[in-house]
């Protein structure tokens, strides 16, 4: 398999590179951090105890977060009722939902937007990763040296009868001598190779 990491990289931009040819407006092929540069106001948002990403992609998801009570004073009396005026009008809209958003736990959102049926998810530390059922039950081990057991990263697969505990990674130089000798090296060329400093 010939995988070029540049290219699995680059075909993630699928939506913006034919903007090239398109001649599109500078702020169209510009970074927009975790917005979307269309869909106002899908971005991450910063709660009360934590962060939230939100992800509303057309009017009628905007009339269902607007009609919520929380966020009903978002709707400016409809002058953000289509994707164009949201738009034209994100920096005021970023501002006022990041307002609300705020002063409520990730939890209490969560609530919110689940019955409004708008997409969201909590947006996780390392730590609340790891702790997730589906993370934690399938995370790989190793031991430490010291003897304690840590997690690792989850196989991006499950493949039947996969090893889930691996050994520890080997320090510096720690099986050069036995790898040297698998192929056929011996005592004195260990020597030399050491005299020479090319192994320690």
């Amino acid at each position: 398999i010939d995988i070029s990491m540049l290219q699995a990289a680059a075909s993630w931009l699928i939506t913006t590179l034919p903007l090239v040819d398109l001649n599109c407006a500078p702020e169209e092929l510009t970074r927009w951090g975790n917005a979307h540069r269309k869909y106002i106001p899908t971005n991450a948002y910063a709660a009360a105890d934590g962060f939230i990403y939100i992800a509303l992609g057309s009017n009628a998801q905007w009339n269902r977060l607007t009609a919520t009570d929380e966020f009903a004073s978002l709707a400016a009396a409809g002058r953000r009722a289509t994707a164009e005026q949201r738009y034209a009008d994100r920096a005021a809209i970023y501002a006022e939902i990041g307002k609300l958003v705020a002063e409520r736990s990730v939890a209490e959102l969560g609530r919110i937007f689940g019955e409004a049926k708008i997409p969201h998810a909590p947006i996780l530390t390392i730590p609340e990763v790891l702790a997730l059922d589906a993370i934690d039950t399938k995370a790989t081990r190793t031991t430490l040296p010291d003897g304690r057991s840590i997690r690792m990263q989850p196989m991006a697969v499950d493949l039947g009868g996969a090893a889930m505990d691996f050994e520890f990674a080997p320090r510096h130089s720690e099986h050069t001598e036995r790898v040297l000798r698998e192929v056929g090296y011996g005592d004195s060329d260990l020597q030399r190779l050491r005299d020479e400093g090319v192994i320690g």
